[in-house]
């Protein structure tokens, strides 16, 4: 007849516990309220943050402008539709007066609509900015067609900021 040893292994409680106690484990009471203490800060604070949608318009406006912004730049290096209007709740290409190949440049996909329940508005003058491209893609200003660099603030629950450089970077701020 043979008998196995006796194996001891180290106890969290302190001490040594043989392996046939091993069918006892488990947490301890302090163990169980420090997960739960640590759960309940986690989320008090980063659980707002992941419901709120405050901001979630003004970036996604914002994103939707400079990408139409850059691809009216790259047409006015084409020699194509190089005018953008920007009024209150919205942005918009601007035919040219000589429009040689006939191209409509106010279509649908080179616009910026801002839905009136969304509360964001780009921060402009009540005329509006208009801002136009030459054939390097730089900024001019519409009525002295000098080379100008533009910030543009989208106004919501937070304010972003859109820079066209004066060597024409499209980018946000």
């Amino acid at each position: 007849m043979s008998v196995s040893p006796l194996y001891l292994q180290p106890c969290a409680v302190g001490g040594f516990r043989s392996a046939a106690d091993q069918s006892e484990q488990g947490f301890t009471l302090i163990e169980l309220i420090m997960v739960m203490l640590l759960l309940a800060i986690l989320s008090v604070s980063v659980g707002p943050k992941f419901s709120a949608s405050k901001g979630y318009h003004e970036y996604g406006y914002r994103s939707e402008t400079i990408t139409k912004l850059r691809a009216v730049q790259l047409r006015a290096m084409q020699h194509h539709c190089a005018t953008v209007q920007i009024l209150s709740l919205s942005l918009t290409v601007l035919n040219p007066d000589p429009n040689p190949d006939n191209i409509d440049c106010a279509k649908q996909t080179l616009q910026v609509r801002i839905e009136a329940g969304d509360n964001v508005h780009f921060d402009v003058p009540e005329a509006g900015i208009t801002i136009k491209f030459d054939a390097m893609g730089r900024p001019l200003n519409a009525v002295t067609e000098a080379i100008q660099g533009r910030t543009i603030n989208l106004i919501g629950d937070e304010t972003l900021s859109i820079v066209i450089e004066s060597q024409g970077y499209i980018h946000a701020l």
